[in-house]
């Protein structure tokens, strides 16, 4: 069973179908989905989507019937084995930390290349530590030689290799 997430629009649908068709055909289940608008903070659509938002609403409601405030952890749904994330990093680096937050870290995540732009850095992609994700072995640990030619490139071509380096 997993829970999807990935930007609004039709990239993001498309990615999602096509996953949806694999992991059917794996009799795999997608229980909920989180389509993320690119233009706005991510909290509280992950606690929509871990139905945290549910379990502090059930705190309140006892708290309200028994008169007396409760000691309370919140809990996250439990329905879901793991997480399918489309995602370019910069949104990586929020929904992975949310995600975590929200009692959801021991959860496998899944992600489609875009999460890495192929270029190291590691204090920006310690959040994202743990996400599986495809790529070229060169892309993360280049030969000598491949890091002869990316510096080639990127030398050559600056504006697009720093976009598209995981293409070259």
């Amino acid at each position: 069973n997993a829970l999807t997430i990935t930007p609004v629009g039709q990239w993001g649908a498309n990615i999602v179908n096509a996953f949806d068709t694999e992991w059917q055909a794996l009799n795999g289940q997608i229980v909920n989905s989180l389509a993320f608008p690119a233009d706005k903070g991510l909290k509280d659509e992950i606690s929509i989507l871990l139905n945290i938002n549910q379990s502090n609403w059930r705190k309140i409601k006892l708290q309200k019937l028994l008169g007396q405030n409760l000691g309370f952890s919140a809990r996250r749904r439990k329905d879901f084995d793991m997480i399918f994330l489309n995602a370019l990093p910069t949104h990586a680096r929020e929904i992975v930390p949310l995600l975590r937050f929200y009692y959801a870290g021991s959860v496998p995540i899944y992600a489609t290349s875009q999460v890495y732009i192929g270029l190291p850095d590691a204090r920006r992609d310690k959040d994202r530590n743990g996400v599986q994700f495809t790529v070229m072995p060169w892309a993360l640990n280049p030969t000598a030689q491949a890091q002869q030619l990316r510096q080639q490139f990127k030398h050559y071509w600056p504006t697009s290799f720093n976009q598209f380096s995981l293409l070259y």
